[in-house]
């Protein structure tokens, strides 16, 4: 506070669950105010004698991505990035046409069902015969609204997680715990440096360690068919000398005769 204000900040407590911070202006020409707004951008504003309104002295958050809820559920928002928004790895636009039109509000879906969602839908008959979800490790994270706090280590927090079919991203910080999500993910914001390791959960065949399993498949199957051709290729030229050998020496004795 600076030499503008009587005697800082009063707190006072309705003891209903409402605590208001006030001030008072040694200069009482002018009224001023700290106000949220719908937002959730923290505004402040002043109204002296004569204005027709108020005039915003400043606001926070400056930056688009602090706005919450900005990229939607399950998007992640970049203030470096063009557009500022993109879905996780393993998610898709809801609605494509407002997305790409810069409207990020409905956020993102995902694209494969986790393996629980499988098992209760029918399309897959017994968990322990198909193959279990994994974890996405995203960086530098701003972690989601409505977390669930536990006093757990990194490696409880993840078996916690995998675990629990409603538990869908996991983090874990040494100065805060263990950190869980159920439901849509929502208010992420990736940062240049800094901020946490988030786990999203995802299927398994959205997975990096399948995806290479498919290239190494397919590059098998290549090498495989090339490896065929070649030698259908060797005995077909071995049988073609062979003939063209064996008609020299016919048309020889036939010659010599």
């Amino acid at each position: 506070m600076n030499s503008a204000t009587v005697d800082g900040l009063n707190i006072v407590d309705d003891g209903e669950g409402t605590i208001d911070l006030t001030f008072s202006y040694a200069n009482q020409s002018f009224l001023t105010s700290f106000a949220l707004t719908s937002q959730g951008q923290l505004e402040h504003t002043r109204w002296e004698h004569g204005m027709e309104d108020r005039i915003v002295l400043w606001g926070v958050p400056m930056f688009d991505c602090e706005f919450y809820g900005k990229c939607g559920p399950f998007g992640r928002c970049n203030a470096q990035a063009s557009p500022m928004c993109s879905c996780l790895r393993g998610f898709d636009p809801k609605n494509p046409e407002e997305w790409y039109t810069g409207n990020w509000t409905s956020g993102c879906i995902r694209r494969k069902s986790l393996q629980c969602e499988r098992v209760k839908n029918g399309t897959e008959a017994d968990v322990n015969g198909t193959e279990a979800d994994v974890f996405l490790k995203l960086g530098n994270m701003k972690v989601p609204d409505l977390a669930q706090w536990s006093h757990l280590t990194e490696i409880e927090c993840k078996d916690k997680c995998l675990k629990n079919c409603s538990c869908i991203a996991y983090a874990y910080s040494s100065g805060i715990g263990c950190m869980s999500w159920i439901g849509d993910l929502i208010d992420i914001q990736e940062f240049p440096k800094g901020g946490e390791d988030l786990y999203i959960r995802m299927a398994y065949s959205e997975s990096d360690g399948n995806h290479r399993q498919k290239v190494t498949v397919m590059v098998s199957a290549v090498i495989g068919t090339i490896a065929i051709a070649m030698i259908c290729a060797l005995l077909t030229w071995r049988f073609m000398s062979k003939r063209r050998a064996s008609k020299g020496r016919e048309d020889l004795l036939s010659d010599t005769n």
